[in-house]
Protein backbone atom coordinates (compact mmCIF):
# COMPACT_ATOMS: atom_id res chain seq x y z
CA UNK A 1 0.00 0.00 0.00
CA UNK A 2 2.93 2.48 0.27
CA UNK A 3 3.56 2.36 -3.24
CA UNK A 4 0.25 3.43 -4.14
CA UNK A 5 -0.29 6.20 -1.56
CA UNK A 6 2.94 7.20 -2.80
CA UNK A 7 1.52 7.19 -6.47
CA UNK A 8 -1.76 8.59 -5.87
CA UNK A 9 -0.63 11.59 -2.98
CA UNK A 10 1.52 13.06 -5.45
CA UNK A 11 1.86 15.56 -8.21
CA UNK A 12 -0.88 18.53 -8.66
CA UNK A 13 -4.94 18.61 -8.25
CA UNK A 14 -7.24 20.45 -9.16
CA UNK A 15 -10.33 20.53 -6.26
CA UNK A 16 -13.59 21.66 -5.52
CA UNK A 17 -15.18 21.69 -2.19
CA UNK A 18 -18.39 22.11 -1.08
CA UNK A 19 -19.27 23.24 2.41
CA UNK A 20 -22.94 23.04 3.83
CA UNK A 21 -22.54 26.25 6.90
CA UNK A 22 -22.07 28.69 5.43
CA UNK A 23 -23.18 27.60 2.26
CA UNK A 24 -20.15 28.00 -0.15
CA UNK A 25 -17.86 26.65 -3.13
CA UNK A 26 -14.21 26.64 -2.91
CA UNK A 27 -12.47 25.69 -5.71
CA UNK A 28 -8.40 25.36 -6.03
CA UNK A 29 -5.29 23.43 -6.76
CA UNK A 30 -3.86 21.21 -4.34
CA UNK A 31 0.05 20.05 -4.65
CA UNK A 32 2.08 16.68 -3.02
CA UNK A 33 5.71 17.30 -2.51
CA UNK A 34 7.44 14.40 -1.68
CA UNK A 35 9.49 15.15 2.03
CA UNK A 36 10.79 11.60 2.16
CA UNK A 37 9.38 7.98 1.21
CA UNK A 38 7.19 7.77 4.04
CA UNK A 39 5.86 11.49 3.89
CA UNK A 40 4.92 14.02 1.80
CA UNK A 41 3.50 17.55 2.01
CA UNK A 42 0.38 18.50 0.89
CA UNK A 43 -0.39 22.07 -0.37
CA UNK A 44 -3.62 23.32 -1.30
CA UNK A 45 -4.63 26.70 -2.71
CA UNK A 46 -8.07 28.10 -3.19
CA UNK A 47 -10.35 30.70 -3.80
CA UNK A 48 -14.27 31.29 -2.86
CA UNK A 49 -16.92 34.05 -2.78
CA UNK A 50 -18.53 34.82 0.77
CA UNK A 51 -21.37 37.67 1.04
CA UNK A 52 -20.42 38.95 -2.44
CA UNK A 53 -16.55 38.98 -1.56
CA UNK A 54 -13.83 36.88 -3.11
CA UNK A 55 -11.38 35.17 -0.46
CA UNK A 56 -8.28 33.08 -0.21
CA UNK A 57 -7.93 29.90 1.42
CA UNK A 58 -4.36 28.08 2.50
CA UNK A 59 -3.29 24.94 4.24
CA UNK A 60 -0.64 22.24 4.49
CA UNK A 61 -0.34 19.15 5.52
CA UNK A 62 1.79 16.00 6.04
CA UNK A 63 0.87 13.05 4.65
CA UNK A 64 2.55 9.98 6.36
CA UNK A 65 2.06 6.09 5.29
CA UNK A 66 3.53 3.00 6.43
CA UNK A 67 2.89 -0.61 5.15
CA UNK A 68 -0.32 -0.65 7.15
CA UNK A 69 -1.66 2.92 8.21
CA UNK A 70 -2.00 6.19 6.50
CA UNK A 71 -1.27 9.39 8.46
CA UNK A 72 -2.60 12.91 8.07
CA UNK A 73 -0.75 15.66 9.92
CA UNK A 74 -1.06 19.73 10.83
CA UNK A 75 2.48 21.25 9.67
CA UNK A 76 3.64 21.09 13.60
CA UNK A 77 3.20 17.01 12.52
CA UNK A 78 0.18 16.62 15.51
CA UNK A 79 -1.81 14.06 13.94
CA UNK A 80 -5.75 14.80 12.56
CA UNK A 81 -6.05 11.28 11.33
CA UNK A 82 -5.27 7.90 11.12
CA UNK A 83 -6.19 5.22 9.07
CA UNK A 84 -5.51 1.64 9.33
CA UNK A 85 -5.86 -0.37 6.38
CA UNK A 86 -5.85 -4.31 4.50
CA UNK A 87 -3.13 -5.23 2.31
CA UNK A 88 -4.45 -5.95 -1.62
CA UNK A 89 -7.30 -3.69 -1.35
CA UNK A 90 -9.01 -2.53 -4.60
CA UNK A 91 -10.47 0.29 -5.85
CA UNK A 92 -12.59 1.92 -4.93
CA UNK A 93 -10.52 2.28 -1.50
CA UNK A 94 -12.70 3.42 1.27
CA UNK A 95 -11.03 4.78 4.66
CA UNK A 96 -12.13 5.88 7.97
CA UNK A 97 -11.89 8.36 10.63
CA UNK A 98 -13.45 9.81 13.72
CA UNK A 99 -11.84 12.07 16.17
CA UNK A 100 -13.01 14.39 18.77
CA UNK A 101 -12.36 17.87 19.01
CA UNK A 102 -12.87 19.63 22.33
CA UNK A 103 -16.79 18.80 21.94
CA UNK A 104 -16.76 18.53 18.34
CA UNK A 105 -16.73 15.37 16.48
CA UNK A 106 -15.28 14.99 12.87
CA UNK A 107 -15.56 12.18 10.84
CA UNK A 108 -14.13 11.20 7.90
CA UNK A 109 -14.22 9.25 4.98
CA UNK A 110 -11.63 9.11 2.26
CA UNK A 111 -12.63 7.90 -1.00
CA UNK A 112 -9.68 6.96 -3.22
CA UNK A 113 -11.77 5.89 -6.74
CA UNK A 114 -8.25 5.91 -8.87
CA UNK A 115 -4.92 7.06 -9.07
CA UNK A 116 -6.06 9.94 -10.47
CA UNK A 117 -9.23 10.68 -8.34
CA UNK A 118 -10.08 10.82 -4.65
CA UNK A 119 -12.60 12.57 -2.72
CA UNK A 120 -13.23 13.28 1.17
CA UNK A 121 -16.03 14.15 3.00
CA UNK A 122 -16.07 15.56 6.74
CA UNK A 123 -19.48 15.74 9.09
CA UNK A 124 -18.58 17.87 11.76
CA UNK A 125 -20.74 17.46 14.62
CA UNK A 126 -20.95 19.14 18.55
CA UNK A 127 -22.68 21.90 20.63
CA UNK A 128 -22.48 24.52 18.36
CA UNK A 129 -21.49 22.93 14.57
CA UNK A 130 -23.33 21.00 12.46
CA UNK A 131 -22.22 20.61 8.96
CA UNK A 132 -20.74 18.97 5.88
CA UNK A 133 -17.55 19.56 4.03
CA UNK A 134 -17.24 17.45 0.87
CA UNK A 135 -13.98 17.92 -1.83
CA UNK A 136 -13.61 16.06 -5.23
CA UNK A 137 -9.59 16.01 -6.03
CA UNK A 138 -8.62 15.37 -10.01
CA UNK A 139 -4.95 15.06 -10.94
CA UNK A 140 -4.35 17.37 -13.42
CA UNK A 141 -1.85 16.75 -16.24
Amino acid sequence: MSQLFSEIFSGSYVFRRQVSLPQLTIEGHAYFEPMSFENTLYTERGYYQLNGVSRDCFQKRIYRWSPSRLSILKEDKQCLHEFDFVHDQHYPIILKHTHRCQEDLYKLILDISTVDQFSTFYLIQGPSKNYMISTLFTRQF
